[in-house]
């Protein structure tokens, strides 16, 4: 689930900053539970590649946690 939410990033072309859609409409896009996109979004925290504001939001992290940046190697990218 993961990789499928960096996957929506790209598609939306998000950037770095910008604000992600709700755990709710991510659910309902890709047709899992809420309890699911959490945890995945727990790991995509984890690994710098979304930030989570308690009562604000989910953003895209900076470049530096975004699929294919050299920090991260290929590691969890779309596509994969």
């Amino acid at each position: 689930m993961a990789e499928r939410i960096l996957q929506h990033i790209a598609e939306l072309e998000l950037r770095p900053g910008d604000r992600m859609p709700t755990e709710n409409e991510l659910a309902g896009r890709m047709g899992t539970s809420r309890t699911v996109v959490r945890e995945a979004v727990k790991i995509l925290s984890a690994l710098g590649r979304v930030r989570a504001h308690k009562g604000r939001g989910l953003y895209v992290a900076d470049d530096e946690g975004m699929p294919g940046s050299s920090r991260w190697g290929g590691f969890l990218q779309p596509g994969r």
